[in-house]
């Protein structure tokens, strides 16, 4: 079972070694395109709340380089009045729910399009493409995942699999496929929301972030559950 993490602890981005961080209003950057000569020293400033997502603490007022944007996180991720500074995203795969088909001819709907994401609807996952059609993920290990168990949860900084994608871990011993979270692509700070209101972070499927199929509803991090 997922738990519902407190905000501070988000699962999402490693370093910021050029790696992308999910923003709101992200577009697409190369974040290779910035010489390092422009990249601010995070040094010691930076908080594990903003490391986390990949980015970097500068006094409010600073400018960080072209490839980065200000957080627009609910609670605070740097000390004082700090900013968190994160890699833009690439531009979302969808605008409307048919954008999700991989398969356009077809009229029906294979999934939803939440800013730019595509959640699929059972029996369709999301593809290396980002869109929806019926093959399902590779095991964990060909995804780029790592099987943990003992305990079976994902540690910081990391995304679970989906449900099909935490069984090839072995049914033995319990068991989770854990991804680095700078490795799962999204435009948007992606959340799932179900009954309560506080949410659960994204799983991640063949790179992409996701709510698992048919629940829990997915909604911008910043806005949380309502």
């Amino acid at each position: 079972m997922r738990s519902a993490p407190a905000v501070l602890s988000l699962s999402l981005l490693f370093a910021c070694s050029g790696k992308v961080a999910s923003v709101e209003n992200g577009g697409t950057t190369d974040a290779g395109a910035t010489p390092p000569s422009q990249q601010p020293d995070a040094g010691s400033r930076t908080t594990k709340a903003c490391e986390a997502l990949g980015g970097i603490c500068l006094a409010a007022g600073e400018s960080g380089p072209p490839n980065r944007k200000p957080t627009l996180a609910s609670s605070p991720l740097c000390n004082g009045t700090d900013v968190c500074w994160v890699t833009l995203m690439p531009s979302g795969v969808c605008q409307t729910d048919a954008d999700c088909n991989e398969a356009p001819a077809v009229s029906a709907l294979w999934g939803q399009c939440f800013q730019g994401v595509c959640l699929c609807q059972p029996p369709f996952h999301v593809q290396p493409s980002g869109k929806c059609n019926k093959t399902p993920p590779p095991e964990c290990n060909q995804q780029g995942g790592k099987c943990r168990q003992n305990p079976a949860s994902c540690q910081p900084g990391e995304l679970e699999g989906d449900l099909q994608t935490d069984m090839t871990c072995g049914d033995l011993v319990p068991a989770v496929c854990c991804f680095p979270a700078a490795s799962c692509k999204a435009p948007i700070d992606l959340v799932c929301c179900g009954a309560a209101a506080s949410y659960y972070e994204p799983t991640c499927v063949n790179g992409w972030k996701t709510c698992a199929a048919g629940a829990p509803i997915p909604r911008l991090r910043q806005d949380g559950c309502k």
